[in-house]
């Protein structure tokens, strides 16, 4: 399944156990153990890894989902993963110094606000919306763009997974979603009112690393990432060869796989300098994002965000 997004609230349990990393025979090895869940943006290293490029110091630990990906770097049997801001935010707030070091991909289409009619949210609608930092972002800038607030719907906290049944007893109005789920709501009669494309740089999907694990892994980890854009390269290239390959990853049909990766960027270098820059719109986001966190109780406090952003493992860009 393409489900990247999981809630994360629950994992507060965990804090206790984030603050002592455990060594493993991993990591007497010098391995760097990647979490990594089954999303179309995280496919280079899939793919890297079936095609024998993958660097051999690093372990791709493979779950479900981010929730699996956060339990695993709070008792340290992983040095980093394939999270989205909010959760990296998280992980923060428990004691574990993530840094962002590498965008994945940026959301432009993947995301979706659906409605009856395709109109606009009204006032007095029932908008479900998944119950996390980005999901709230999205339901607060959907309704802004119409001029309401949140006490203007009857709000819906409720992951896109379950959705459709909900849609199907008419109980929804609205859905705040993404595919694969996006694509079943359509068949049930849902419309697209407008999409990811409409907010730019909100919703992006990281690389980070444990700050404490960067020095024992700086050569791996360079290689990593110029090995992501590598790959995203010769996809970019011949889309079609590793189209099949991502559905066969994935367990989806050719089209779905084109679906997903139409719904998405995957940033060059360069773009990923510029998003990741001091005053770029994504550390905007990023802001706001960590500001709704702390205002939904997700983080006790907010982040002072510094040492959060590190670009100094990214390859210099060509022509630089």
């Amino acid at each position: 399944m393409l489900t990247r997004r999981q809630f994360t609230k629950n994992l507060f349990a965990l804090s206790a156990l984030s603050s002592v990393p455990l060594l493993s025979s991993c990591e007497k090895t010098g391995a760097l153990r990647i979490g990594i869940h089954p999303w179309v943006g995280y496919e280079s290293l899939y793919l890297a890894e079936e095609s024998g490029e993958l660097p051999n110091k690093v372990k791709l630990v493979k779950t479900q989902g981010n929730a699996e990906n956060l339990a695993l770097l709070s008792t340290g049997e992983i040095d980093g993963g394939t999270f989205t801001v909010d959760e990296v935010l998280l992980a923060r707030s428990q004691g574990i110094p993530l840094v962002i070091v590498m965008l994945f991909d940026i959301s432009a289409g993947a995301d979706q606000v659906l409605t009856k009619t395709g109109g606009p949210i009204k006032a007095g609608n029932t908008v479900a919306y998944e119950p996390s930092a980005v999901g709230t972002l999205l339901f607060y800038l959907a309704l802004e763009r119409q001029g309401l607030t949140p006490k203007d719907v009857f709000g819906v906290r409720l992951a896109p997974s379950y959705q459709l049944n909900s849609w199907l007893g008419g109980e929804l109005d609205a859905a705040i979603t993404y595919e694969p789920h996006a694509s079943k709501l359509k068949a049930a009669g849902a419309k697209e009112w407008i999409n990811s494309r409409q907010f730019p740089d909100t919703i992006t999907d990281t690389l980070a690393v444990r700050a404490d694990r960067l020095p024992q892994f700086e050569l791996t980890l360079r290689e990593l990432i110029k090995t992501h854009f590598k790959i995203i390269e010769a996809m970019r290239i011949n889309p079609d060869n590793y189209l099949y390959r991502i559905a066969s990853h994935q367990e989806i049909t050719y089209n779905q796989a084109k679906q997903g990766l139409a719904g998405i960027i995957l940033p060059s270098i360069l773009r990923n300098y510029e998003l990741l820059a001091e005053r770029s719109g994504f550390r905007t986001r990023i802001a706001e994002i960590n500001i709704l966190m702390t205002e939904e109780k997700l983080i006790p406090q907010a982040d002072n965000l510094e040492n959060l952003i590190l670009t100094d493992y990214l390859p210099v860009p060509a022509g630089a």
